[in-house]
Formats: structure tokens, C-alpha cells, sequence
């Protein structure tokens, strides 16, 4: 359910939930995949080529919230509200508040929005957050996030927003767009257990151990992915970089992600086709309406 909007929704309701960490689209279990092998150059850039399928859902999402965003303005202000539309670069994304130099926020519309609501009283705070959300919102207290802030409130359908929305993108389109960003999210997971699946990163892994433990650390629980060092402590995670550099494991960590890459595209060349095919439309209609070139 969570989504990654874009500091163009300015002040709601703050619902966090955590990351999605499932979806559809991941075919079997552990034990009916392809053993994952490094070392086919013809896989060589799959997972980068599967980041940017990622990026492309996650640009149309953010692009379409920023559009209801702005296009929400003239509802709240008719409310009875002050609403200063977001900034929005040439590319159609956020004007990200500069959280270091506060001075050169003033005229920042994300900025005058954070500071209205912060000086509204608890009962106009909620009535805000109602008429920009819907009746839907549980009037719990509202939260201001900076732009780098995560907000799940796509399942918010009413208020000034909902509105917006069904108008820049209407006919049920938010709703695919919040489809592929949750099956496509999902495919770099499964990127990441396929390659801890795989006989060479168990072999990776135990060679990073024994490094360690030559070196007099004990971290039973690392792995051969560098992701696995943020639950160790800093000299751990510092002794684990220092192995993994000398056992030179990014090659064929790089390596194995491409390979399980190349068979999770496959496995979900379905979709993939399909968001392709979807991407251009999507993109260009939320360009048009926001008046931005291509």
C-alpha cells in the first residue's frame, strides 16, 4: 500500500505504514527457482535495466501526485483555506526544501504550507486535513513532512485531493499506476533473494565469515551483500568492508544480480511488456496537463 509520493503533497495527514516488502508478481518459491550463476555476459546490465523500468514507474506516480497537487489549490482555498500550490521543476518534480538554510525557504510554496498548518489550532488542523483528504481521514494529528518524507495516503480517495486526482487522471488510471509501482517494486526484492539463494553467494558469504573471524570480529549473522552491514556495528561493518574489498565480492555480487536480473525480467516479461507499453501514454498525458516539455 505504501507509495513514494513526492514532496508535492505538502501537508496531510501522515500515514506511515513500512515499505512494501511483497507483491505480486514473484513467481514460485526458492525451491522452484533457477539456480542463479555469475559470470554470462550476455545478462551484463539487467539489473540496471530493471532499475530504470523501477524509475519509470515511480516518475509517473510522482509526476501524477504532484499534478493533483497543484490542480487541489483552487478546492482548498474555496474551503476556507490557505493553499499555496507546490513548485515544481521543469521536469514536473518537487522544489526540495533546503532543510539546511531555512532563510532561502520563505517563498517556498511547500515551505508557507508547512508553516500555516503548524499555527492552525488542533480542530482547524483536522478540518484542513479533512477537506484536503475526505472524511475518510480518522482526524488524527497532522505531521509535516519535508520532501524527502514518505506519505501513504493513495488509499485516501475524497477531500480537495481525491478530486484533483480523478481530474488529472481519471477513469481508474491512478489506480494501474499504483498497480505497476507496486508489482514493479517488487521485482528488485525478488532480485536480492534469488542472488542470497545462490550457491556462490552462500560461498561468498562464508568466505567474508572466515575473513572476519581471521581478523578477530565475530558477526555470525553477515552476509556477502554489503546491505547485510547496517545490522552490525560500525567497527563490524568497517572490518566487513575491509573483507569484502580484499575478497573482491562486488565483482561477482554485480555479477550475480545482473544474472538474477535477466531471469526475473523473464519470469515477469508479462508486465514488463505491458508497463512499457503503458509508460509513453501515461507520461505524456501528465506532461500536457502540467504544460511541461518532453
Amino acid at each position: 500500500m505504501a507509495r513514494r509520493p513526492s514532496g508535492a503533497v505538502l501537508v496531510a495527514l501522515v500515514l506511515l505504514v513500512g515499505a512494501t516488502s511483497c507483491a505480486g508478481g514473484s513467481p514460485g518459491d526458492a525451491a522452484d527457482r533457477r539456480v542463479i550463476r555469475s559470470g554470462d555476459p550476455s545478462v551484463r546490465g539487467s539489473e540496471a535495466e530493471l532499475q530504470t523500468i523501477v524509475g519509470q514507474a515511480r516518475e509517473v506516480a510522482n509526476l501524477y501526485e504532484n499534478a493533483a497537487s497543484v490542480a487541489a489549490g483552487p478546492c482548498m482555498r474555496a474551503a476556507g483555506f490557505e493553499y499555496w500550490e507546490p513548485a515544481l521543476r521543469g521536469d514536473g518534480g518537487p522544489v526540495v526544501v533546503d532543510p539546511e538554510h531555512p532563510e532561502a525557504n520563505e517563498d517556498d510554496p511547500q515551505a508557507r504550507n508547512a508553516a500555516y498548518v503548524a499555527a492552525l489550532s488542533r480542530e482547524e488542523q483536522v478540518a484542513y486535513n479533512r477537506a484536503l483528504l475526505g472524511d475518510e481521514s480518522d482526524g488524527d494529528p497532522i505531521e509535516i513532512e519535508d520532501a524527502s518524507g514518505e506519505v501513504a495516503i493513495e488509499f485516501l480517495s475524497g477531500g480537495c485531493l481525491g478530486e484533483a486526482r480523478a481530474a488529472v487522471m481519471p477513469d481508474g488510471t491512478f489506480a494501474e499506476v499504483q498497480t505497476y509501482l507496486y508489482r514493479l517494486e517488487a521485482l528488485p526484492q525478488d532480485v536480492t533473494s534469488r542472488v542470497r539463494d545462490s550457491p556462490e553467494y552462500h560461498d561468498l558469504s562464508a568466505a567474508l565469515l572466515a575473513c572476519l573471524r581471521k581478523d578477530g570480529v565475530d558477526a555470525a549473522d553477515v552476509g556477502a551483500d554489503p546491505a547485510t552491514f547496517g545490522d552490525l556495528d560500525d567497527d563490524q561493518a568497517e572490518a566487513a568492508r575491509s573483507c569484502s574489498e580484499r575478497l573482491d565480492a562486488a565483482g561477482p555480487l554485480g555479477s550475480l544480480r545482473d544474472a538474477a536480473a535477466a531471469v526475473v525480467l523473464e519470469d515477469n516479461a508479462s508486465l514488463v511488456g505491458e508497463w512499457r507499453a503503458a509508460y509513453r501514454g501515461l507520461l505524456r498525458t501528465l506532461r500536457d496537463q502540467l504544460g511541461l516539455e518532453e
